[in-house]
């Protein structure tokens, strides 16, 4: 394979005292692999890029065989000496690249297995117990406070000397007629009620989908565009029990209710998602949406 080289003449700014040596890698080796489709007789074979490598390597200039049309001949790694550079003077350095193609037996619908294989496949028990324990723990204390807390209410309850003072109940026992009161904002309770529920089964359908080997990393974009598809599916489920838990709470105003649903949860990220994008785009970062 040729290898190619490239002149790029370093020049220090700074003067540094040598204190070490430093050395750069001024060479690339690219190996591709490719995997030769099988197809019929008389057609031409379909060659695909299934994985690369990016092997850096340092090599002194002195070293490099410089040839016409500015390829040059590599060492062999045991003689080759790495590029030393002095960081209190100008230094010549040559950039050069090699590239090797690779037959592989991986096809093309494969070659992202690599990265969704597990390697580490061990259970961490010892962190598994620690929260199981830390959770029991927890409960048993919450429920013992519980328990202390209404035995002491049911022995007044029962104490047939103090029957008045048993019918007046304060604190925490009040909530209980809570329940029959309609909130202050029935209007927004319910659109958060619907926007809950139309991202949990966006959510769940994606999960589910996703499951199924149905979203492929190879395909790009593909789990936003699910996502945003099922969320304006899901409208209409979560316009559903939105509209009912409404009329529920004694609501006339249904159309706007609707309109409130479709556009509370959309409005926030786009609030939010508009304010950093402006700290982004005022930091001149290339990642900002203009």
């Amino acid at each position: 394979c040729p290898t190619y080289c490239r002149y790029v003449v370093c020049v220090s700014t700074i003067v540094l005292p040598v204190l070490h040596t430093f050395y750069l890698h001024n060479h690339l080796s690219f190996i591709i692999y490719y995997h030769k489709e099988k197809l019929e007789e008389g057609e031409e074979h379909n060659y695909r890029v299934v994985r690369f490598e990016v092997v850096p390597q340092s090599v002194k200039v002195e070293d490099l065989k410089v040839a016409d049309k500015g390829s040059c001949t590599l060492p062999e790694a045991t003689n080759s000496a790495p590029q030393e550079i002095d960081p209190s003077k100008d230094n010549e350095v040559l950039f050069t690249y090699s590239v090797r193609w690779e037959e592989s037996q991986v096809k093309w619908a494969s070659r992202w297995d690599t990265y969704l294989t597990m390697s580490d496949v061990q259970i961490h028990w010892f962190s598994i117990v620690n929260s199981v324990v830390v959770v029991f723990f927890l409960s048993g204390i919450l429920s013992m406070i519980i328990i202390r807390t209404l035995r002491k209410d049911i022995a007044n309850y029962n104490r047939e000397d103090d029957i008045e003072d048993t019918m007046e109940e304060s604190g925490w026992k009040n909530v209980h007629g809570d329940v029959f009161r309609p909130p202050q904002y029935p209007m927004i309770l319910s659109s958060l009620l619907g926007s809950g529920i139309q991202l949990f089964c966006m959510i769940l359908i994606v999960i589910f989908v996703a499951m199924l080997g149905m979203l492929s990393p190879s395909s790009r974009g593909a789990l936003m565009t699910t996502s945003c598809f099922l969320f304006m599916f899901m409208g209409v489920f979560g316009g559903y029990f939105a509209g009912r838990l409404y009329r529920t709470l004694k609501g006339h105003r249904w159309k706007k209710g609707a309109f409130c649903t479709a556009t509370l949860y959309p409005a926030v990220v786009f609030c939010i998602c508009f304010v950093l994008n402006c700290f982004i785009w005022g930091e001149h970062s290339s990642g900002a949406v203009s």
